[in-house]
């Protein structure tokens, strides 16, 4: 009988347990840190596309994903020319499952040439 008992207690403990979930996800905060205005910012992160229209200087856009690596294909469109950061490879990269990353999409020159830098933290 005591057996029973033990074992009916058992199954009700498992039973209201929750399960955790191990896939918590990344919240992605991307700011523009350059001094103009991106008309539009479309990142692609693991193959999920994100499109954002008017980021002002210093405005933030918040997205979670299932996972992300500190740097993605991203595309800003400024008043005067559109630049893209395309990474070649991820080799040697760790995949981020869970958390927070603040992101800085900055354009900078160098040599005359624009790029988007695009530094995570």
């Amino acid at each position: 009988m005591k057996n029973i008992c033990y074992l009916m207690l058992l199954t009700i403990f498992l039973a209201a347990c929750k399960k955790v979930n191990s896939t918590a996800g990344v919240t992605l905060s991307l700011t523009n840190n350059s001094k103009e205005n991106f008309k539009s910012l479309t990142v692609n992160i693991r193959g999920q596309i994100f499109e954002f229209n008017n980021l002002a200087p210093s405005k933030t856009e918040t997205i979670s994903v299932k996972d992300t690596y500190r740097y993605f294909y991203a595309k800003v469109v400024t008043a005067t020319d559109e630049i893209v950061a395309q990474p070649i490879d991820f080799v040697g990269e760790q995949l981020i499952k869970s958390g927070k990353v603040d992101v800085n999409l900055e354009i900078k020159t160098i040599n005359g040439t624009r790029y988007l830098d695009i530094i995570a933290q």
